[in-house]
């Protein structure tokens, strides 16, 4: 009776954390998508597998090469006064989820490039956050990838 019961109970554990893992993103980005002049997009690592990456890289970012080590992918781009107060929460999530700054490009006329990164037991995550006066761009990519994958000479980052 006892080794049934503890074999339902670790059923149950397996599926909650098969599904938590199953569906990580970064809930945080989801909190501005109704905001006015804000756009969300999430892609599951289903819908990661099966489509072509190259269909959704940007000029600076080969998602390509990431092929099975994105669990999910998020973009969120903000075209209104309502970035300079997006910028400040994720400024504050950033702090306070312990993410590391590891590039960081400023350029001419107030436009900065930031990638952050964290590793935390077996799984990493990643926010890129391009920004310029009311304009706001955020990347952000979850899964088993680490930070060499994305910072090599011909990878994510400096094409």
């Amino acid at each position: 009776m006892k080794q049934s019961y503890c074999k339902r109970m670790a059923a149950v554990v397996m599926l909650l954390a098969c599904s938590i893992c199953g569906n990580a993103k970064i809930e945080f980005l989801e909190d501005f998508k109704d905001m006015d002049g804000v756009s969300y997009s999430y892609i599951s690592k289903y819908a990661l597998d099966n489509m072509d990456l190259e269909a959704i890289s940007l000029p600076s970012q080969d998602f390509s090469k990431m092929k099975g080590k994105i669990s999910s992918l998020q973009m969120l781009s903000s075209v209104s006064s309502a970035s300079a107060k997006i910028l400040a929460d994720v400024e504050t999530f950033v702090k306070k989820e312990k993410y590391e700054l590891v590039v960081m490009k400023s350029a001419s006329k107030g436009t900065s490039k930031q990638v952050f990164f964290r590793e935390q037991s077996g799984s990493s995550s990643m926010l890129i956050v391009s920004s310029a006066r009311n304009s706001l761009k955020i990347i952000a990519l979850e899964g088993t990838f680490t930070l060499a994958d994305f910072m090599s000479e011909n990878g994510f980052f400096y094409k």
